[in-house]
């Protein structure tokens, strides 16, 4: 099937698509293009022109599909062309997608989120780097906020860390704490501090990304802008998590009421009740269709 990808593809979908990418990388570990490219092209392509991915050296082996012989050497002919050799078929040409290797640019990350979020950057790294402060951002009636970085938070070692991190190290608040993590709201860290997932208050604007300070103000704003408190996400928002981080994987079923209890499998324990299966395929309809649910838990 061909996809047409339309302006609205940056904005839809790719903060949560970034989020996880973000999450997932490893500074030293190369990724072949080609298959960032065949996930998220139009969102690769954005975080290239960034320089949130990196180059690194070409693959030197080509895994050939004619014969049983497994990977090939690649060398350049005389007019520059990548080919293989194969026993029984010669040389073969072998596209630079198939070479062509990047790896996420950390440093580089820190700095866009310092740009977008903050008046004054001021990029510092604390405990070893488990948390970041990217520098100061305005708050509600011109308040002065830290701003800073934490990743990994799913992993429980790695989020007491951070929170031992925020009690004896990191600058005391008020301020905010940017993730990629897929945590639940947690109410206020240590010193008056604020955990917030990026794709909610950061967005894809040109080749930018767009702090949205109204959204700030109001979670630090009088608990009365707001009649509910912390709380889990609501199981539709849980099941788009679910459904955006799986439906790229080779494990994804072709129908959707497989894919509802593909979901469903991986439903959370800390999720809430799951919605049914019927239930599920006509949120995954809406999924498709571009219509994603709007977050319940506005104040963190």
């Amino acid at each position: 099937m061909q996809v047409s990808w339309r302006k609205s593809d940056l904005t839809l979908w790719s903060m949560k698509r970034l989020s996880h990418w973000i999450e997932a990388a490893r500074s030293d570990t190369p990724v072949l293009r080609a298959n960032l490219i065949s996930v998220n092209h139009a969102l690769f392509h954005w975080m290239e022109r960034l320089g949130l991915w990196q180059p690194m050296p070409e693959v030197n082996h080509y895994l050939c599909g004619y014969c049983d012989s497994g990977a090939h050497s690649v060398y350049r002919t005389v007019d520059g062309e990548s080919v293989a050799y194969c026993p029984e078929n010669g040389e073969i040409p072998v596209p630079e997608t198939a070479l062509s290797r990047v790896s996420f640019n950390e440093k580089r990350l820190l700095e866009v989120l310092a740009e977008a979020a903050c008046v004054s950057p001021d990029i510092r790294y604390y405990g070893g780097g488990k948390v970041v402060q990217l520098g100061w951002t305005t708050g509600p009636k011109g308040a002065r906020l830290i701003c800073g970085y934490a990743q990994g938070l799913g992993d429980s070692q790695t989020s007491e860390s951070m929170l031992q991190v925020l009690r004896t190290e990191f600058p005391t608040g008020p301020g905010l704490i940017l993730t990629p993590s897929s945590v639940a709201c947690s109410g206020i860290l240590p010193h008056k501090h604020r955990l917030v997932q990026l794709h909610t208050v950061l967005s894809i604007e040109g080749d930018s990304l767009r702090f949205d300070v109204t959204t700030i103000s109001r979670q630090f704003g009088s608990s009365r802008s707001s009649g509910r408190g912390p709380g889990r996400p609501s199981s539709q928002e849980t099941s788009f998590e679910i459904w955006d981080r799986e439906r790229h994987s080779q494990s994804w079923p072709q129908h959707q009421l497989d894919q509802a209890h593909h979901i469903l499998a991986l439903w959370p324990a800390n999720g809430g009740v799951p919605p049914a299966p019927g239930t599920l395929k006509n949120q995954i309809r809406d999924f498709e269709d571009g219509r994603r649910p709007v977050r319940p838990c506005t104040k963190l």
